[in-house]
């Protein structure tokens, strides 16, 4: 196998750095958590909304990293 079919398998599909992306925009965004501040009486699943926002955060951030890692897993990345 050469250099470049190498890269070509061990490259990550293109909707895992689009999810990148989108939770680099959704942490790093403060707007956005000012627009659910707004709304911290207001209850999501008996949450208050701004803890619901942290939370579903975190959860779409821990997800993306394991849907990166398995992907690497079956491409192979992992293997000696």
């Amino acid at each position: 196998m050469n250099k470049n079919e190498r890269e070509m398998q061990r490259s990550l599909p293109i909707f895992i750095i689009v999810w990148f992306y989108l939770d680099a925009i959704i942490a790093l965004a403060p707007p956005i958590y000012w627009i659910v501040n707004d709304y911290r009486i207001m209850f999501i699943f008996g949450m208050p909304a701004t803890l619901f926002y942290f939370i579903s955060v975190a959860v779409c951030i821990v997800c993306s990293l394991i849907a990166a890692y398995l992907v690497e897993e079956k491409q192979g990345a992992f293997e000696s």
